[in-house]
């Protein structure tokens, strides 16, 4: 019976990470370095919400939604070497 509920957690465990990281794969490739990937314009900061959602915005409106906060991070040090 204790083999049964440790092989689950087990289980739930590399489910949530194979999550997170399709997740993150997601929102890095959304991200596209700090460049929209349909202009090529560099992103912008737009708007944060108070769950830490962070939403950029290119320069012909494309809009990115990233709630990751590493990539968040990125950008905020990229925007302080500018």
């Amino acid at each position: 019976m204790i083999y049964i509920m440790f092989y689950m957690v087990a289980v739930f465990i590399i489910i949530y990470i194979i999550l997170y990281l399709v997740l993150m794969y997601v929102g890095i490739k959304e991200w596209n370095k700090g460049v929209c990937p349909k202009c090529g314009k560099p992103w912008a900061f737009y708007y944060s919400s108070n769950n830490g959602d962070v939403t950029y915005v290119c320069e012909k409106g494309h809009i990115c939604n990233i709630s990751n906060k590493i990539i968040n991070r990125m950008f905020m040090k990229s925007k302080k070497e500018d």
